[in-house]
């Protein structure tokens, strides 16, 4: 009797089904299997295995070759194409080498001769079962081969998706764009449907978009809490992924109610040097939860795209800087002109239009922005400012400019280098200041200095005057009384010597003969007399002109003149002058003046500045100047005309002429103040001038001045 032996408890469930037509054979076989722990079925016929194939499940058939009326290796081919897939082991007891081919061709797993030996039977049941726990184990793999090639196909089309995103992504121009295009796609590719990113500013993150509004407040600020998610993720500087908030260990939800699942997860944006300027943080997955691989693919894509986050950030960081250098360049009264390092224009702000007087950076060149607006006499000094900029010496100058309109102006012009990182001379910053006003406040200062000079010489001369004319009207006065009573006295003394020289005949007198010279002595006592009252009228023209006043600035003691007195007495002051300065002097005065309300002193100094200007201005003696005086009834003015016929004033000169300090003849000792002063003499009566020239023809000046109300 064969012995039992106890096998492992997991041979319960190998079953064999035993296929033979012999009952007795086909149950002994039975029983010495079931010996070794299997399960056992033992059918006689071929319906009987069919049936068993769907109840009783064999992993193993042995099958006897000869089935009465059936053929066993056609039930063979019958039983394998069954979804089991059993492996059958055939049996017979006709033992032959043509037998077995045809049977292991049929599908056979192996061949059995009967009697057959438990060891032969048991060794093939083993190596049976071991064929299927190995085809078992192949399947299992190629199940989970395929599993795996499905998930990292699955995985590469979500990394795909990633180089696509990163491709858009690089295209964004500012930092709200790109994170609106990141979280739109970093949701897209998890599957998620709700999310938001934020970024850092200062001690706040600040919403810059949401998948789902409402969810997310727009400020949140720092710090933030640490159970929070996003709190977790700014101390970590990690991504965490959260399975299931509930359950999570202190987590803190926000308390929104529009979870759906309580899977969770946020990823950190890094910018320069790894530092977290933000995150963004996924929710309601459509098939939750959020995966390891979805944590993964977030990593690669935020780590992707923090490079494009850097050089947007430095892009809209740049571009920040640029606006404000633009809005200070733009909102700067000076005029900031940039000049690469072959000094062209490449940047010039409004203010720099304005002083070129043009509307567009397009209307303006290299020439009329720089040589062609400086004035000429300062050309070469600016040339030398800009020349030391670009050999690293910065350089100020003052100057005046001209407009391509032709507005005149002061300016402050200083000029540096600009350079690169590695200090190489790049081009050049000039920066000109309007210094208009200061400087016309300046010499408004200046002139006024000199004025006060000039009223002080004037208020000693008059001191001067009123001391000489009296030593002089002293004697003069005596001259005068003497030379009246000597010609009364000669009156009656020629009667006299009339009859003398009747009597005694001819007689000399002062070594003249008294016969031919009566007349002669009579005119030399009247030329005394002449010569003493001119000596008087003089002195007191002297004394009228040299008495002081108050200023030009207010005060000043005001009459009811005429200007045909005021011209007279001008040019007798200066009949010397006339005498040595021309051949050709006309005074033209016309008759029946109105009265003008003016300072006499003042008047009459604008006429000899006037006069002296156009005695200067002539080339040579033949030259003229005729003055004349006219009533403009039409203006209710009166007018004073120089005209000269002197070199005259060029075109460029003639709207400077008026400036303190400008002359033409600084060589010749002009300090640039007759005319100045004059206009300023001129405002004070409230009167107008006016300027004709000719360039080698001469100038006409005309004043203009209201006339006096009654």
């Amino acid at each position: 009797m064969q012995k039992s032996i106890r096998l492992p408890a997991t041979r319960l469930s190998q079953r064999v089904l035993v296929v033979d037509d012999d009952p007795d054979y086909a149950s002994s076989q039975g029983e010495l299997i079931r010996s070794r722990g299997y399960a056992v079925l033992t059918v006689t016929s071929a319906q009987a295995a069919h049936q068993a194939l769907g109840t009783f499940l064999p992993e193993v058939i042995l099958i006897d070759v000869r089935l009465g009326k059936v053929d066993g290796v056609d039930l063979l081919a019958e039983l394998l194409v069954h979804e089991s897939s059993p492996t059958c082991v055939m049996m017979t007891g006709y033992a032959s080498m043509e037998s077995a081919v045809d049977a292991l061709k049929a599908g056979a797993y192996d061949y059995l001769t009967k009697p057959i030996a438990p060891e032969d039977l048991f060794s093939t049941l083993d190596r049976c079962f071991e064929r299927i726990r190995l085809e078992d184990e192949r399947v299992q793999a190629l199940t989970k081969l395929d599993s795996r090639n499905r998930e990292l196909e699955y995985a590469n089309k979500r990394l795909q998706r990633v180089v696509e995103c990163m491709g858009e992504l690089s295209r964004s121009q500012s930092m709200a764009d790109l994170c609106h295009k990141l979280l739109d796609k970093v949701a897209f590719n998890m599957g998620a449907e709700g999310g938001s990113v934020y970024l850092r500013e200062g001690d706040q993150l600040l919403l810059v978009h949401s998948l789902d509004p409402g969810h997310a407040p727009p400020v949140i600020p720092m710090p933030l809490n640490a159970n929070s998610i996003l709190g977790r993720v700014m101390e970590q500087a990690e991504a965490v992924l959260v399975d299931d908030a509930a359950s999570s260990d202190g987590l803190m939800l926000s308390g929104w109610s529009g979870y759906r699942d309580e899977s969770l997860l946020a990823l950190p944006l890094t910018g320069e040097g790894n530092k977290i300027i933000g995150v963004l943080s996924l929710h309601t997955k459509q098939r939750p939860p959020f995966t390891p691989q979805d944590r993964d693919v977030g990593r690669i894509l935020l780590a992707a795209s923090s490079e494009t986050l850097r050089a947007v950030k430095a892009l809209e960081d740049l571009q920040q800087s640029q606006t404000m250098l633009q809005m200070i360049m733009d909102s700067n009264p000076d005029c900031i002109r940039v000049l690469d390092k072959d000094c062209n224009l490449v940047q010039i702000n409004p203010a720099g239009l304005d002083y070129i007087e043009v509307d567009s950076m397009d209307q303006v060149d290299n020439a009329s922005c720089a040589h062609d607006i400086i004035d000429p006499p300062y050309r070469d000094a600016y040339q030398r400012i800009i020349d030391g900029a670009y050999e690293g010496e910065p350089g100020s100058i003052e100057c005046s400019i001209t407009g391509l309109r032709g507005t005149r102006r002061w300016v402050e012009i200083n000029a540096v280098a600009l350079r690169d990182p590695m200090q190489n001379i790049m081009g050049c910053l000039s920066i000109s200041r309007d210094i208009t006003e200061d400087k016309h406040l300046l010499e408004k200062n200046r002139q006024q200095e000199l004025q006060l000079i000039e009223i002080n010489k004037m208020s000693a001369l008059g001191t001067l005057v009123a001391g000489v004319a009296h030593e002089i009207n002293n004697p003069n006065q005596t001259i005068q009384i003497n030379s009246r009573l000597l010609g009364k006295v000669w009156q009656d003394t020629h009667k006299i010597l009339d009859e003398y020289v009747s009597k005694h005949g001819a007689i000399k007198l002062g070594g003249l003969h008294y016969s031919g010279a009566q007349g002669a002595h009579t005119d030399l006592i009247n030329d005394i007399r002449i010569g003493a009252d001119q000596i008087r009228t003089v002195v007191g023209r002297l004394k009228t002109f040299a008495r002081p006043y108050n200023g030009i600035h207010g005060g000043v003691e005001r009459a009811q003149i005429q200007l045909n007195e005021a011209v007279q007495s001008a040019v007798a002051l200066l009949r010397h002058a006339i005498r040595s300065g021309t051949d050709n002097f006309s005074v033209i005065l016309e008759d029946a003046m109105p009265a003008v309300q003016c300072n006499r002193q003042q008047l009459q100094q604008i006429v000899i500045n006037l006069v002296m200007n156009a005695l200067d201005a002539l080339p040579d003696r033949s030259r003229g100047i005729c003055i004349e005086t006219r009533l403009n009834a039409t203006q209710s003015t009166v007018e004073l005309s120089i005209t000269d016929e002197g070199v005259g004033i060029e075109t460029g000169e003639m709207k400077q002429i008026m400036e303190p300090f400008y002359t033409t003849r600084r060589d010749q000792g002009g300090t640039g103040l007759g005319l100045s002063i004059t206009h300023s003499l001129l405002q004070e009566q409230g009167g107008t001038i006016h300027f004709e020239s000719e360039p080698g023809k001469g100038t006409r000046v005309v004043i203009s001045l209201p006339v006096a109300k009654h």
